[in-house]
């Protein structure tokens, strides 16, 4: 029995020279048997590269094989007494039960152990234990170790009480991973073929201590060991090598075998050594062997590179921008050098992040792309059915439980069915078991109809209804074998499992897979066929191991569904490549290169290289630098694991054999700013001249690789062509490449050139379109109005095409104004029932009316949305306080005022002739008008109550974005006219009052009357009223205590006499202007309506910002044509001299003003 070691640096040719030797034994003695050990990711490799150096292109009596595979293959010879072999979610239930169980015997893990998330980090603090040979007696050791540290002692002693559970539990029944290898050390001296067997051992870094009781008793059994480690002569050839040096892990692993040789008595012949010579990789790139020299060495040689050095450093903006230039020059490679996809390999530090991204880029390119990780099933359609259908119980069928079952896609409901029914329960709020096991009742508001203004329900929406009610039929039928098992009451899980399977069964969900796995394969997706291929028999397994493992427990439907979703987190599958020609992309520590040409290391950023610590787990990674010194070993802890990172990129940096191409990002996903890895800086030293390149080009057609590219580039050559921003090299670039495209493709250049030239011009409809959709006789609000001056298009789609966002069963900001003006008028006209003036109400019979109008406006309104939702039922508390503050400020103000409430929600309905035979007709709403009596006069003032701060500016009025008050107080006046026959109503002020109940900051340490002051003075109406100095009647009748100021209008004058700046005031002949103006600027906006204007023309960006219909208009302001309409030149100060101006011209052209 003997022991050899193959021992060379990366590339050296140490695996190449046990392959031929290999081979020559096989040809010598074509009897013995050969089993060669490799990673698991290394076996189709190493079988590709022998079978390709044997002289018949075969192989006999020889197996490549994982540890795992050995264990398997031993096994079965040996007739090994066959036990369920637990994986990670097994393992998770189990530890569950046996940490419920001893419950009592814990108290730093008690509160946590039934969540499943802690379970996974004790499974793997256990695993780890198994993995390190370490036996409950040697964990009791660590606990003494650890007395000076009774945190820590008192956490490993507890892990330790679930680790002897855990073991009494499988015993006997179940096997683990870990102790598949414990087995298989004791199973094989009993195999005939690996007794006298060569064992060959290739592509290890290191080995775990239970991988080493399999090498230990291989060593006892076989005539022949061999094993290659990647090691550097100074190592070997200084005997006290340092174990945080770049091949401590490797010397380590050298010496633990030679002992393990030693004690079985096994000869170690003489090492096979590649320190010398030519580097087989690298026989012709003097600058990787310079590299594979001085990596991670002190001191290193400096090496001085040329321009064409095949090392490159890159930058690029984002994690995209770096992907794509991967991309593009793996394109060039191809093209002008002859290389193949398989040449290349692609290697991050952060799989997460540019995995998610690459697949999209490489398609884009046309390039062959392989993500080398592991599958999670979590977010599977299939996962999903099974996880909303759970949901629905746990949330009593909440709408998006309900909406993420029936759109999993496997419901056998069409589109148009789930749109329906999505619709209906989102705009209903339609929840809940008892109301789904009966037929649907109520109409929504998209389903109602008006005839002569009274509600109705017609034929269409009661079958509209009907096949709503088909559709709850279907998936309740659906969901019938589970249903029984919703609420908190606990079931048996073995219960709740058959009812899943059931339902699964039911749905005939294997058909359904496997049909989608031919579609994808058919489709070229083997990736996704191979996962639709393996979800279904992992998900039954899953369900399996839950019905055997939780046997006799009883549960809620809650915790199945957390049990559920750990097992489901556990759950990998692995992917083999699509191909042979393709390119993969991996990790540091998983992927594993061979015949690497090219390789491309990316995402090279400090935080990822080197990697962040997370922590370690539930054995800190404090702990772990703690325990080192216990003489036991453990998964290395954070200043071993940087070491250990190192070699890792060492044998990574080596592996290609021509090109390496190194880059980083300069911004993040979110785009923050983030640096390069400390190993940018190292390279660079290490060659000097290597420059670091920004991945930008200069020339942008260097990028064109395919039709698609060209097309892209010449969308956007063209676009700087148009807005003549192009220099003399970027035109030659546009001319060369519109000539190219013209000749394979001209319908597609003339589409592009036609984009990059579009002028915008006015959009607008035919006038017998105009009558389809508005009628015969314009009828307005003046918001409607006041919507179209902001911008036609939103006018077009909102009250022609009448599109509108989907109902929903929601209170908003929207919803509390409603309440706010319903419950105000109730309140008035409750005061003018009982007899009582706003201004002798007392507090306690304010809060008494409206409890009781709160309580009734809230209880109908929205069939009570307002009360399904904790946040909701707040909301009636914040109406009481509000509205509380809201009446006794109008008590207060009205109190100073002879103006008194004549009208609360006054409607009005006003015809006004537009041109020819048209005729609009302007209705509304006032929310309160106000009426001051003098002999022969009465004065009008109208009341717009609004529930966020609003302000009355004159330019707005003249663009049209704000005419309500204004054309209230004339249409107030026109109401008070007709109602007063004998005095003549005069316009007298027109306000907003902002509904509110301010809190006022005291940092001034204010009492509590200074604080109501500040209150009235917030609460101070805001508007305009007539005035002027020699007439300050309106003035005196709004508050009777003015003298030069008020406390509830925004009136003040100076000491002689003028208006103060800022007083809302405006003269009678100016506010006679406005009102005209008004009515002017209705009739325009009426005929503008009338000529098909619907042009995309907000006024300004926040029209846009806050707009529903954003995602469907076109509007671009780099687009030439499109503009925002609003006039900059137009201020207060210029506003009334403006309107003058217009109604002048206007008079002059002889138009009707009303």
């Amino acid at each position: 029995m003997s022991i050899r070691f193959y021992l060379g640096p990366s590339g050296s040719g140490k695996s190449t020279a046990i392959y031929d030797d290999i081979l020559n034994v096989m040809k010598s003695e074509p009897g013995r048997y050969v089993y060669v050990i490799t990673p698991d990711q290394f076996t189709l490799h190493t079988q590709k590269k022998l079978i390709l150096r044997s002289e018949n292109r075969g192989l006999m009596n020889i197996d490549i094989l994982s540890f795992t595979r050995l264990a398997y293959k031993i096994f079965e010879e040996v007739g090994t007494k066959d036990r369920i072999t637990l994986d990670d979610t097994g393992k998770n239930l189990i530890l569950r039960k046996v940490a419920i169980s001893n419950e009592d015997k814990l108290t730093l893990l008690k509160n946590n152990v039934r969540k499943n998330g802690y379970i996974h980090e004790i499974k793997s603090a256990i695993s780890e234990f198994m993995q390190y040979d370490l036996a409950v007696e040697d964990v009791d050791k660590l606990v003494t170790y650890c007395k000076d540290k009774p945190l820590l002692s008192r956490k490993l002693s507890e892990i330790n009480i679930l680790y002897k559970a855990f073991l009494d539990f499988i015993q006997e029944k179940y096997l683990t991973t870990e102790e598949k290898m414990e087995l298989l050390a004791r199973e094989i001296v009993k195999s005939e073929t690996a007794n006298d067997a060569l064992f060959v051992f290739d592509g290890f870094t290191g080995f775990t201590p239970v991988q080493e009781k399999v090498i230990a008793s291989i060593l006892g059994i076989s005539d022949h060991v061999w094993m290659s480690f990647t090691v550097d002569e100074k190592s070997i050839v200084d005997k006290n090598y340092d174990e945080t040096g770049l091949f401590g892990l490797t010397m380590k692993s050298i010496e633990r075998i030679t002992k393990m040789a030693k004690e079985n008595d096994v000869r170690i012949e003489e090492a096979k050594t590649f320190f010398k010579g030519d580097y087989c990789r690298y026989k012709d790139s003097p600058v990787m062997a310079h590299l594979e020299k001085n990596i991670f060495r002190y001191p290193y040689k400096k090496y001085s590179v040329e321009e064409k050095c095949p090392i490159k450093i890159f930058s690029a903006i984002s994690p995209r921008e770096e992907l794509t230039s991967v991309a593009i020059t793996i394109k060039h490679l191809v093209a002008e050098q002859g290389y193949q996809y398989r040449d290349f390999a692609i290697v991050t530090g952060d799989l997460e992040r540019y995995g998610t991204i690459a697949q999209g880029i490489f398609d884009t390119y046309s390039i062959p792309c392989f993500i080398d990780g592991d599958r999670h099933l979590g977010l599977n359609p299939f996962t999903e059915f099974i996880k909303s259908a759970m949901l629905i119980l746990i949330t009593d069928f909440s709408y998006d439980a309900v909406i993420h079952f029936i759109k999993s896609g496997f419901t056998d409901l069409t589109f148009e069915e789930i749109d329906a029914f999505d619709n209906y329960i989102r705009a209903l709020g339609i929840r809940g078991k008892k109301k789904y096991s009966e037929d649907f009742t109520r109409y929504p508001q998209y389903m109602k109809s008006y005839k002569d203004g009274k509600l109705c329900i017609n034929d269409e929406a009661a079958e509209r209804l009907r096949k709503i009610n088909d559709i709850r039929n279907k998936i309740v039928n659906m969901l019938s074998p589970i249903l029984e098992y919703s609420g908190k009451k606990l079931y048996e899980a073995q219960d709740i499992t058959k009812a899943y399977i059931e339902l699964v069964t039911a749905c005939h969900m294997y058909e359904k897979l496997e049909d989608k796995k031919e579609f994808f394969k058919e489709n070229g997706d083997n990736i996704r066929a191979v996962e639709y291929g393996q979800v279904y028999d992992s998900i039954m397994k899953l369900f399996e191991q839950i019905y055997h493992l939780m046997a006799g427990e009883e549960v809620s439907i809650k915790q199945y569904f957390d049990i559920f979703e750990a097992g489901l987190s556990e759950i990998k599958i692995g992917i083999l490549p699509p191909g042979v020609d393709v390119c993969p992309l991996g990790d540091i520590q998983r992927t594993r290169l061979n015949d690497v040409k090219c390789l491309f290391f990316i995402g090279v950023n400090d935080g990822v290289i080197p990697k962040g610590q997370g922590g370690g787990g539930i054995i800190s990674d404090i702990d772990r630098e703690f325990l080192t010194g216990s003489g036991y070993t453990l998964a290395p802890s954070p200043s071993q694991q940087m070491y250990i990172e190192k070699f890792y990129l060492y044998s990574l940096l080596t592996s290609p054999s021509e090109k390496l191409y190194i880059s980083y990002s300069k911004t993040d996903q979110v785009g923050a700013s983030i640096r390069p890895s400390y190993l940018i800086s190292n390279i660079k030293n290490i060659f000097e001249g290597l420059k670091e390149e920004d991945i930008r080009k200069e020339n942008p057609a260097e990028d064109l690789y395919g039709k698609k590219d060209a097309k892209d580039m010449l969308s956007i050559l063209l676009n700087k062509y148009a807005a003549t921003k192009m220099d003399a090299k970027e035109e030659s670039t546009l001319s060369a490449i519109y000539k190219l495209l013209m000749e394979e493709d001209g319908d597609s250049c003339k589409v592009l050139s036609d984009a990059a030239f579009y002028i915008h011009s006015k959009d607008t409809i035919s006038s017998s379109v105009v009558k389809a959709l508005y009628g015969a006789v314009l009828s307005n609000s003046i918001s409607r109005l006041e919507n179209f001056a902001s911008c036609a298009y939103k006018h077009f789609l909102a009250y022609g095409l009448r599109l509108s966002e989907k109902e929903e069963y929601t209170f908003e900001n929207m919803d509390l104004g409603n309440l706010y003006h319903e419950i105000l008028e109730n309140f008035g006209q409750k005061l003018d029932a009982e007899g009582i003036a706003w201004c002798d109400i007392e507090g306690e019979k304010a809060e008494s009316i409206l409890d009781e109008l709160i309580r009734l406006n809230t209880a109908s309104y929205k069939e009570s949305v307002i009360f399904d939702s904790n946040r909701n039922a707040y909301i009636v508390d914040e109406l009481k306080r509000v509205l509380y503050r809201t009446v006794m400020s109008i008590k207060y103000q009205l109190s100073k005022s002879a103006f008194k409430p004549v009208a609360y929600e006054q409607t009005f309905s006003s015809p006004m002739e537009l041109s020819g035979d048209s005729k609009m007709y302007i209705g509304g709403k006032i929310d309160r008008i106000d009426c001051a009596y003098s002999e022969d006069e009465v004065y009008v003032k109208v009341v717009d109550y609004k529930s966020s701060e609003k302000k009355l500016k004159l330019d707005e009025l003249y663009k049209g974005y704000s005419l309500q008050l204004t054309v209230y107080l004339g249409q107030a006046a026109k109401k008070v006219r007709e109602n007063q026959d004998a005095k003549d109503a005069i316009p007298a002020a027109m306000f907003y009052y902002h509904i509110d109940d301010p809190i006022i900051d005291d940092e001034k340490g204010l009492d509590s009357e200074a604080i109501e002051a500040e209150i009235k003075k917030k609460l101070m109406v805001s508007g305009l009223l007539r005035a002027s100095e020699d007439d300050m009647k309106v003035v005196h009748l709004l508050d009777k205590d003015y003298i030069g100021k008020s406390d509830v209008i925004n009136c003040s004058q100076n000491k002689d006499g003028s208006f103060a700046k800022g007083a809302q005031v405006i003269s009678k002949e100016k506010l006679n202007l406005i009102m005209e103006y008004a009515s002017y600027k209705i009739a325009e906006l009426g005929r503008d309506i009338l000529k098909g204007n619907i042009d995309p023309s907000p006024c300004n960006k926040d029209t846009c910002k806050y707009c529903s219909f954003k995602d469907i208009c076109e509007f671009d302001t780099g687009i030439s044509g499109y503009r925002y309409s609003d006039d900059k030149t137009v201020n207060s100060a210029n506003a009334l001299d403006l309107m003058a101006l217009k109604l002048g011209e206007a008079k002059k052209k002889d138009r009707r003003i009303d």
